[in-house]
């Protein structure tokens, strides 16, 4: 596909064969290369009008520097949120703000971790986007594992757990990988029972109810 885009004089051929490149290097946590690629992307898109495709692209773009640590993210991933809400999309608006959580996650912002895990599962919740809202569940309950709310953190984990076995989604490795370290921490100081409990208190919940605790003291 590559060859085929790059003998092509069309930018949106080689964007969408890299797009495809890109993302199969961020799935495989080869983060910088990522990054490269998924740079070209927007670059080939920036001349022209401003659409779907810019915005997805500043998207993927935020997701690997998200995942790359780099500097940009935040702002790649404002850029995305704004432009997807000037075409109305809000479901990919919400995702641009559930990846602007990881980032200030990952950067150590907590307080604005929060708030934009909180906006974005309330955004998926009213959509009835029930993909977005297992992934905002998973967020929000990196967020209690980073902040040492081992009981929350297992019961909002089992409860997306829970709800991508009913809906037949996977996660994407580099988002469960933040999910994995934030929660190893509170799990090692919990008492084996307790962690238990609080998992089986999660995978019962139904959605809705999954939802409303997440939303607690967050």
């Amino acid at each position: 596909m590559l060859t085929i885009a790059r003998g092509s004089d069309d930018p949106v051929e080689l964007r969408n064969a890299l797009t495809i490149q890109g993302i199969v290097h961020l799935a495989y946590e080869r983060f910088a290369e990522s990054v490269e690629v998924l740079d070209r992307c927007v670059e080939l898109l920036r001349d022209g009008e401003p659409g779907w495709l810019l915005a997805t692209s500043l998207l993927n773009l935020g997701m690997a520097t998200t995942h790359a640590r780099d500097p940009r993210a935040a702002s790649v991933l404002r850029d995305a949120r704004d432009l997807y809400a000037t075409l109305g999309d809000r479901h990919y608006e919400a995702r641009a703000v559930l990846y602007s959580g990881y980032a200030a996650l990952l950067k150590g912002d907590e307080p604005a971790a929060r708030a934009l895990f909180r906006e974005s599962l309330i955004a998926f919740w009213e959509l009835e986007d029930m993909w977005g809202t297992t992934e905002a569940l998973e967020g929000v309950a990196s967020i209690a594992g980073q902040s040492g709310s081992g009981e929350r953190a297992a019961t909002i984990a089992a409860a997306a757990e829970a709800l991508r076995e009913k809906i037949n989604a996977r996660p994407f490795p580099a988002d469960r990988a933040v999910k994995e370290r934030s929660l190893e921490a509170v799990r090692s100081a919990m008492e084996e029972i307790s962690w238990y409990e609080r998992s089986s208190l999660g995978d019962s919940m139904s959605s809705e109810d999954a939802v409303t605790y997440a939303l607690e003291d967050l």
